[in-house]
């Protein structure tokens, strides 16, 4: 990770008769580079990829009252060139164990063929907080639950997916501890990206297959 020094200025003023804050949030930038093979995890909207690939990002946070809104997009480049596969002319019965994964996760072995470029919204929300408690609608990445080499329930090991949150923004304490919460409503996105070959079979039964595309 090669970052840029963190630079963060606080404005104050009025707007309409009301005081309004605008903060400047770090701008960064993540390098990652693999010499052979896709290789990472927890990094986000990195790829899978061989090569060099770079993520920035940068934006604001505006307060106005009970309204915040923050924006901070991240642009992703991967030049992506060729790296080697699960080999095609393997044995049906390999490809039959690879298919016990391939059928139950969404999980391309390459994103393209060509030039990676994406600018998503990255972690970025609009929210409304009424004292304790805050609803917004957001894209940001979640930390939830406990782990070794991520989070068991939610994490950063890809973006962030467009939700609707409703949560706590403080411990409430109690006599039998503090106590969290957060909802969150959403829809995953499928990658559209099949298979290197979907017209593999093993004792005359196809071995690809489709998956739901369901909420």
């Amino acid at each position: 990770m090669l970052p840029f020094p963190d630079s963060v200025l606080l404005f104050k003023g009025s707007f309409s008769g009301k005081n309004s804050t605008l903060q400047i949030l770090p701008v960064s930038a993540t390098i990652g580079y693999n010499t052979h093979h896709l290789y990472g995890w927890n990094d986000g909207a990195m790829i899978p990829a061989k090569g060099l690939q770079t993520l920035v990002s940068g934006g604001f946070l505006w307060k106005y009252g009970k309204f915040s809104l923050q924006l901070m997009p991240q642009l992703l480049y991967a030049p992506n060139p060729h790296f080697e596969t699960f080999p095609t002319e393997h044995y049906e019965g390999y490809w039959a164990t690879y298919y016990r994964l391939l059928n139950n996760i969404d999980m391309p072995e390459r994103f393209s063929t060509v030039r990676y470029k994406k600018l998503l919204p990255g972690q970025s929300a609009i929210r409304y907080q009424l004292g304790a408690f805050s609803v917004g609608i957001s894209t940001e990445n979640y930390w939830w639950g406990p782990g070794r080499y991520n989070a068991l329930v939610m994490g950063n090991n890809a973006p962030g997916f467009l939700h609707f949150t409703a949560n706590t923004t403080r411990s409430f304490h109690t006599k039998i501890g503090d106590f969290e919460a957060q909802l969150i409503a959403g829809r995953l996105e499928s990658s559209d990206i099949l298979p290197s070959d979907t017209n593999k079979y093993f004792n005359g039964v196809r071995l690809y297959q489709p998956k739901r595309d369901e909420n």
